[in-house]
């Protein structure tokens, strides 16, 4: 917490809960009034923390109640850690619709967005990759050895690519997702 510069979350007493966690991020949303907030697809993603980041966004969205463009991307396809394919140096595509779960969702969605990195952004992700732990073929803990990604999963192939792909939708419609996923999802629920 020593790290916030937001007084108002460094100063209050911490307690770990989903309550706190959506009220950390509508104190983020009443401060900066973002135009456009970028979160996982809940969907698409098929990481259990990335999905319920989603989950309470909706929550802390619909206490802001102000209108944003929601952009959605993923890090973990449902489905295929493969994604995005081919080189770092090509463009990232669109992410498989694994199992069907996503198509019949499409409606939520309003549109896609590509937006271009420079070779400094693509080159500041790859040290953010750099910096994470579990990426790293040792533990910085113990020293003990971490087995790693076959290449095709390695992390550093995906990740720091020309462009970023986004599904563009409204509070509805990332509401709409999310409500399908916890009827879906019995893990969520």
């Amino acid at each position: 917490r020593s790290f916030n510069f937001c007084p108002k979350l460094r100063n209050r007493a911490f307690e770990s809960s989903w309550r706190n966690l959506v009220a950390d991020i509508l104190i983020e949303l009443e401060t900066f009034r973002p135009d456009i907030v970028v979160t996982t697809h809940p969907w698409l993603d098929s990481h259990l923390d990335h999905q319920f980041s989603a989950l309470a966004l909706v929550d802390a969205l619909e206490r802001w109640n102000q209108d944003c463009a929601i952009y959605l991307y993923t890090n973990h396809a449902s489905g295929n850690e493969m994604y995005p394919f081919g080189p770092r140096d090509g463009m990232m595509g669109l992410p498989p619709w694994a199992d069907g779960r996503g198509v019949r969702h499409c409606h939520c969605v309003d549109g896609l967005y590509s937006h271009p990195l420079t070779k400094e952004t693509q080159r500041q992700k790859l040290v953010a990759l750099e910096a994470h732990h579990d990426l790293r073929p040792f533990n910085i803990f113990d020293g003990s050895e971490v087995i790693e990604a076959p290449p095709g999963l390695n992390y550093y192939r995906r990740g720091g690519r020309p462009n970023e792909l986004f599904y563009v939708s409204d509070f509805a419609g990332l509401w709409a997702m999310c409500q399908q996923l916890l009827t879906v999802v019995p893990n969520l629920a």
